[in-house]
């Protein structure tokens, strides 16, 4: 509301008037006003100051003014002058408010870029979302929120918003919206144009460990199915099981290589519009644990397209198990008849009254002497690491399962034998402790996951 307070007096003299946008009635602006208002001092006839109220203030002004005139101007009471002060209602002369988003984006990974216009507006509150959709609505997930104070100009302007921490995977919701006024505190011209988003599409990448059949198993097109139903925009199922069975140094390095390539092209496709980001989600089993250490690694050094240096990357263990012996082969033959069931060198538990068993346990041995992997690292650009271990006893396994037929059950790698260097701590789950109390083995984890933690088929 526009009003104008006027303060009249017998005698002839200059008009002063001062228009306030978003007036404070305090009395140091009261004050200011009548000092801008001079002229009308010595002969004051009329002074006429403009003012942008809110309903209610009317009051408030009129006993402001009529204090500082009998406190603050003396000579106009030793003149025995008389003062009428009125209000009188004029026509609405406010700046229309309104804010423009022009667009979003992640400019770090903890950090965003919003551009926009403004105008009568001091300041106005801005909320960043993880939608389903490019529209806000009641189930959407609040990230954070800010105040920007714009300047004063009609052309586009820039904020950089501060995120709590890294923005993680969600691939049902691959929309971030930035949104000003969300509680629509402000009335605008124009209420449509307050929202941007820029999407975070998720990329899987799933693989197996040794195969001595030297084919992909089946379990990863069961995995890829249930990862697109949870909302995964694409699955990468890589496939090394040819060279997963060749007894010789440097084979799930290479495969690690050879994931990160297929990473890169894959999100560079994903990425469609300037603004997207991808994030992936890596899940090995067994020795394709270590193949997905070594792909992350090698994404370090060489982290590819603008998609994915700002994407998010979780690493998903799943009974990590490297093809390499924790001492001298021939200590570990030698562990086969010490009578205690458990190979510390191999990292398994046997039968030790079964010939089947002990000539597997040989064999296991010998091919992790030979195969050498390098030890499961969780490197540096890895923003959240999962293991989903077990150590059972070879005879806890489930009845008529592999591990139990051939009495041999390999364990998966614990958090203490995991190198973590992403200075975040490994989210573990022994799978075999409530309330899990899978009775599960080495070979049937992956299908664990998929039963447990992935959506089930549709009707």
């Amino acid at each position: 509301m526009t009003g104008r307070v006027s303060e009249g007096g017998e005698n002839g003299g200059a008009v002063g008037i001062l228009s306030m946008r978003q007036f404070n009635l305090g009395q140091r602006k009261v004050q200011r006003a009548f000092r801008c208002a001079k002229l009308a001092r010595s002969r004051p006839n009329r002074i006429s100051v403009d003012f942008n109220l809110s309903p209610g203030q009317e009051t408030q002004l009129f006993n402001s003014l009529r204090q500082l005139l009998t406190s603050a101007r003396p000579t106009y009471r030793s003149i025995q002058q008389s003062y009428k002060l009125t209000f009188e209602r004029l026509e609405e002369r406010a700046t229309p408010a309104n804010i423009a988003v022009i667009g979003s984006s992640l400019q770090t990974a903890t950090s965003m870029r919003l551009t926009y216009q403004s105008s009568g507006v001091a300041a106005f509150e801005v909320g960043i979302y993880r939608s389903a959709d490019p529209v806000l609505s009641a189930d959407d997930v609040s990230i954070t929120h800010a105040t920007i104070k714009p300047g004063v100009t009609a052309a586009n302007q820039v904020a950089a918003i501060a995120l709590n921490g890294e923005i993680p995977i969600d691939p049902a919701r691959p929309y971030v919206l930035t949104v000003a006024d969300p509680e629509n505190v402000i009335g605008e011209t124009n209420e449509a144009d307050n929202t941007a988003q820029f999407r975070k599409l998720a990329l899987g990448v799933i693989t197996h460990g040794l195969e001595l059949t030297g084919k992909m198993p089946a379990w990863l097109d069961d995995m890829a199915a249930g990862l697109r139903r949870e909302g995964f925009t694409k699955v990468i199922e890589f496939d090394w099981a040819a060279s997963s069975r060749i007894p010789l140094p440097g084979m799930a390095t290479l495969a690690g290589v050879r994931m990160a390539q297929q990473v890169r092209s894959a999100a560079d496709a994903l990425g469609t519009l300037p603004t997207d980001v991808v994030d992936v989600q890596f899940i090995g089993h067994s020795r394709g644990a270590v193949v997905i250490s070594q792909a992350l690694s090698s994404l370090q050094y060489f982290p590819g397209p603008r998609e994915l240096r700002l994407g998010y990357f979780q690493m998903t263990m799943l009974d990590p198990h490297p093809a390499r012996n924790r001492g001298w082969l021939f200590s570990g033959f030698n562990e086969l008849f010490n009578g205690t069931g458990v190979s510390t060198i191999g990292g398994f538990s046997f039968n030790s009254a079964s010939l089947v068993s002990l000539n597997a346990a040989r064999a296991m041995l010998t091919f992790q002497a030979l195969a050498r992997d390098p030890a499961v690292t969780v490197p540096a650009n890895v923003d959240k690491a999962e293991v989903f271990y077990q150590r059972q006893p070879w005879f806890e396994t489930v009845v008529g399962g592999f591990e139990y037929l051939i009495g041999l059950n390999p364990w998966g790698d614990s958090p203490t034998d995991l190198i973590n260097r992403s200075g975040k701590p490994i989210v573990a789950v022994d799978i075999r402790k409530p309330p899990i109390g899978a009775k599960v083995g080495h070979t049937s984890v992956q299908l664990w996951y998929i039963e447990s933690l992935l959506p089930p088929p549709g009707p």
